[in-house]
């Protein structure tokens, strides 16, 4: 069956390699290694993996305290994506293309789904990267000392980070190709655009997580039973979490909307209202994550529930090392923005500079290793889902 090829996406599809339109409109399965590049399979297990992770420290956390919300925010950003990333695939199919043109293409990967157009691994990502980020924030005490609206903050700048690690490195291993030609990827850093940087990055998680913990008010342990409080309830909250967050990221992105559909756009007015929403909520982070202490981590006596956040952010920097120090003679050998092959590349010192916040993020989290026991009882401390 033909899927859906406008100009545009021949155009993405030919960079990348080449992508059929006729493609299965469910799902294809492919051999790992038969895809274009050793890089693309690493990727997809790294967040394959990460995803499969924060569900169990999520299912774990709920079995032991019966509070839903580890597992309801892992779901919710599943629902997310998948609210949200299909109209940004098929834009004239959803009636949207007046006003968003196809922003990018992905690379086909071992599992995708929707005419080859949505990778296994893209779905993944949500989940273990908003999750890794609020695990880490938990960790840290940002909600329980500031509340939610800076707790949401804190997230989405550590996920901006730890997400920007992989958007600056993508395009060059052509694990996905951005639309030049649109109007709302122009100004960029690098090869990234920066509503990608803050719209994708920062701005989704922070919403999701505020929706979230509006919704999983801490401490909530759910009764039995089928009431609104039960199973049902807790699935419609989930949901309500994910409609919530996709229609008010296009209220909180209107700023920049209005600057891009503008008859003359001003790139460097849009340039500077994109780096001044990075900046305040780099203050923000910061402030909260500098001012964490000891007792914000109290433990759990479960080993794998203490130390997840830690396990899973430091894998993660580390396979992200090992695929930039791949990248990093082409990358050196780039002219005018592009390698040897035509690949465009990202901005590395940006990257860099994010790695090395997450990095820091870490070590504050390992320094506030948990007592194992509480100095009234002697006993493991209970905790939220969400402490990591």
């Amino acid at each position: 069956m033909s899927g859906p090829c406008d100009e545009a996406f021949r155009v993405m599809a030919d960079r990348l390699g080449g992508i059929s339109c006729d493609a299965d409109p469910v799902g294809t399965l492919r051999d790992p290694a038969g895809l274009t590049g050793w890089t693309l399979p690493v990727v997809e297990a790294l967040m394959i993996a990460g995803a499969v992770l924060a569900l169990l420290h999520a299912v774990r956390t709920w079995r032991r305290t019966g509070d839903p919300a580890g597992p309801a925010l892992w779901s919710a950003a599943v629902a997310f994506v998948l609210i949200l990333e299909p109209p940004l695939y098929f834009p004239r199919q959803f009636g949207i293309s007046e006003y968003l043109d196809v922003l990018f293409v992905h690379n086909v990967f071992s599992v995708q789904f929707l005419f080859d157009r949505m990778p296994l691994y893209i779905v993944a990502l949500y989940p273990a990267c908003f999750y890794l980020a609020c695990a880490l924030v938990t960790r840290l005490g940002v909600f329980r000392r500031h509340g939610r609206v800076v707790g949401a903050v804190c997230v989405g700048f550590v996920n901006h980070c730890f997400y920007e690690i992989f958007d600056h490195l993508g395009p060059q291993l052509r694990w996905w190709a951005w639309n030049t030609g649109a109007a709302v990827n122009d100004p960029a850093l690098g090869s990234v655009p920066l509503v990608s940087t803050v719209i994708f990055g920062f701005l989704a998680p922070a919403l999701l997580v505020f929706w979230w913990r509006t919704l999983f008010p801490e401490p909530a342990p759910e009764p039995a039973g089928r009431g609104p409080l039960g199973a049902p309830g807790v699935a419609v909250r989930v949901l309500l979490v994910g409609v919530l967050t996709t229609v008010s990221l296009p209220v909180f992105s209107a700023p920049v909307s209005y600057l891009t559909l503008t008859d003359t756009p001003n790139r460097a007015v849009m340039a500077a209202v994109l780096y001044t929403a990075i900046a305040v909520a780099a203050v923000v982070a910061v402030a909260a994550v500098a001012r964490s202490a000891p007792a914000d981590a109290p433990a759990t006596g479960d080993r794998f529930l203490d130390r997840y956040a830690l396990l899973h952010g430091t894998v993660y920097l580390a396979v992200f090392a090992l695929l930039w120090a791949a990248a990093t003679p082409d990358l050196l050998a780039a002219e005018g923005g592009r390698t040897g092959d035509g690949a465009p590349v990202g901005n590395p010192f940006y990257a860099l500079a994010c790695a090395a916040v997450c990095v820091w993020v870490l070590w504050r989290a390992a320094r506030l290793a948990p007592a194992a026991r509480t100095p009234e009882t002697g006993h493991p401390a209970r905790t939220s889902p969400q402490t990591a």
